[in-house]
């Protein structure tokens, strides 16, 4: 941490320092090797046919800030469903901020195999700590 000293000075030229002691603390590379954290808020529909769309919506939250995604475009934040990826240049953030956001992906099942499939959420903060967060089987994919 760092410490705030101030000068003051009046028009008759006298001066003091005063000092206020540990004000700051100052982000780095050291300062926070956690992940953001990442939760599941929905996925539906979760009995589909191959081809169908699903939602998936979660939030991810870090005193730091999700990290910048393709210069400065996206939020550094993705989902994979069985098969499928989805990429951070088709998440949109539905609310909140980079500090702690609701994201919402749309995730075509096409050429999916039947059965069941699970669920994963990436998300990576500003000081590169990312994580992959296992939800498990979330879509079952009939035989059509």
């Amino acid at each position: 941490g760092h410490s705030l000293r101030i000068y003051a000075r009046d028009n008759l030229d006298n001066g003091i320092w005063v000092e206020f002691g540990h004000q700051i603390d100052v982000w780095g590379p050291d300062s926070d090797t956690t992940p953001p954290v990442v939760t599941l808020i929905s996925v539906t529909p979760t009995l589909i046919e191959p081809g169908d769309k699903v939602t998936v919506t979660w939030s991810a939250a870090d005193s730091s800030g999700l990290d910048w995604y393709n210069n400065y475009s996206y939020e550094y934040t993705m989902a994979e469903l069985g098969p499928k990826t989805v990429w951070p240049t088709s998440v949109t953030r539905n609310s909140g901020t980079r500090y702690d956001g609701v994201y919402q992906a749309q995730i075509t099942m096409s050429s999916t195999d039947p059965g069941g499939h699970s669920l994963r959420i990436y998300a990576r903060d500003n000081l590169d700590n990312g994580i992959w967060v296992e939800f498990g089987q979330q879509v079952v994919v009939g035989g059509g």
